[in-house]
């Protein structure tokens, strides 16, 4: 993930911009050295059809979640906290990190645990080796002791 926006990888595994919807859109021609020309602008209802087929590819929606988390360790950091997937979740989630954020909202973090108690199934199914675990989350522990988590 890069500092200038959502990137994923094409499907000549070159890693591209994903493309927002709503600013000046690059139109290229067909055929032999397709010019490109940036600038069109499209509707707002040209944008909202782009966006939803954004957001409804899987691939594209993993991207969005990436970058989320993403910011989460980078405001964790920010904030002198260490970054954590509790932190990252909790802040993708609802927007808080620390304990003291979580209590002054009066959020229960279960959503967060939840999210932590599935990654092994995520990095299964996407055959993903790590060294990650629970263990590693001493904010999962304390809230889902709090929270009474199931």
């Amino acid at each position: 993930m890069g500092m200038n926006g959502l990137q994923t990888t094409n499907v000549f595994g070159g890693t591209v911009d994903i493309n927002n919807p709503f600013g000046p859109q690059v139109v290229c021609t067909t055929g032999m050295g397709g010019a490109c020309a940036t600038g069109y602008i499209p509707t707002e209802t040209e944008s909202l059809i782009h966006l939803e087929q954004q957001l409804t590819s899987n691939k594209i929606n993993i991207e969005y979640v990436a970058a989320n988390l993403e910011a989460g360790a980078r405001r964790a950091i920010a904030k002198g906290l260490q970054p954590s997937a509790f932190n990252s979740a909790s802040w993708h989630l609802w927007g808080v990190q620390s304990d003291d954020e979580i209590e002054r909202a009066r959020w229960n973090s279960c959503g967060a645990n939840w999210t932590l108690d599935h990654i092994s199934n995520a990095l299964d199914a996407m055959e993903i080796t790590t060294t990650w675990n629970l263990n590693m989350e001493p904010q999962y522990a304390t809230s889902k002791s709090k929270f009474n988590c199931p």
